[in-house]
């Protein structure tokens, strides 16, 4: 029996959680410690299949600004963050850029879109 102990980021309560389980990768058998339903799914989660949203910037040719800030539509695995993060540098739009405009629709395979989260407008006289 392998024992953890993880604080939750779920809601603003931060409880310390101890987990309990078979072996790391696996699904905790219980837990001890969560004030809310939603702490043990993001524990369990968290042991078996980590996910983080990817939040950057994206270039931007002939905009007022030379980057557009930009954010997944869903929480990716966690390994593949820092690849999808190296995929974006060759990434590049032309301005104008607006807002939940969809930049890439499938991140690396995953179904997931990377969706600009600012506005860059065309620079004047461009």
């Amino acid at each position: 029996m392998v024992e953890r102990e993880m604080r939750c980021i779920i809601c603003p309560l931060g409880c310390v959680m101890r987990l309990f389980f078979d072996g790391e990768g696996s699904a905790p058998l219980w837990a001890e410690g969560a004030e809310c339903a939603k702490g043990r799914e993001y524990a369990e989660r968290e042991l078996t299949d980590p996910r983080r949203t990817l939040t950057s910037t994206v270039k931007v040719r002939g905009g007022c600004f030379p980057l557009v800030s930009a954010r997944s539509s869903a929480p990716l695995p966690k390994h593949m963050l820092l690849p999808a993060a190296a995929l974006l540098r060759g990434v590049s739009l032309q301005a104008p850029v607006a807002a939940g405009q969809v930049i890439l629709p499938d991140i690396m395979g995953t179904g997931t879109a990377l969706v600009a989260t600012g506005t860059v407008e065309r620079a004047l006289g461009l």
